[in-house]
This record gives structure tokens, sequence and C-alpha cells, in this order.
């Protein structure tokens, strides 16, 4: 059982699963990639900017692994190491 608070006023049970749903399609498709896969929380940059900037290049490297190569972000890594001319090529276009 889980339980929401919320300002929104509406009585409809599908509005709220839908946003909910959608929110933790967001967490599980992107922020778990970034922590699991890109060490994200084990950042230790103290500089503002230089975060924002290492947390915007791993969801620029996220997408263009999604688009490029295939969803599965281990397989994606596994292929890049390998293939490092062709990402290369990738981040050119």
């Amino acid at each position: 059982i889980r339980y929401y608070m919320t300002n929104m006023d509406s009585n409809n049970a599908e509005f709220y699963h839908r946003g909910i749903r959608n929110h933790w399609k967001i967490e599980n498709s992107l922020h778990w990639v970034k922590d699991v896969f890109h060490n994200e929380d084990k950042n230790r940059i103290k500089n503002r900017n230089g975060a924002i900037n290492i947390a915007i290049i791993s969801t620029i490297a996220i997408n263009l692994q999604r688009l490029n190569i295939g969803w599965s972000i281990k397989d994606a890594i596994g292929y890049c190491t390998f293939n490092l001319k062709k990402v290369i090529k990738l981040f050119r276009t």
C-alpha cells in the first residue's frame, strides 16, 4: 500500500496513476542508470558548474547510447569500449 499527498483537486484515480507511473519511469530509466552505470552519486565535484556540466554530459551520453546502439546501457557501454572510433564519430555528427 502506498499513500500520497497532493494539493491537486481531482477525484480521478487514473489521473494520479499516470502521474505517479510517469515519475517512476523517469526515475528508473534515467536517474537509476546515471547512478549505477555513471556513478553519479559518487561524484565529488565541489564546483556547482562542474557538477551540472558532468550531469549534462552524462545525460547526452545516455541518449546517444540509446539512440544509436540500443536501449541496454550495459550493452552500449560494452560496445563503446571496443568501438571508440565510432563513438567519437557520433559526437562529431
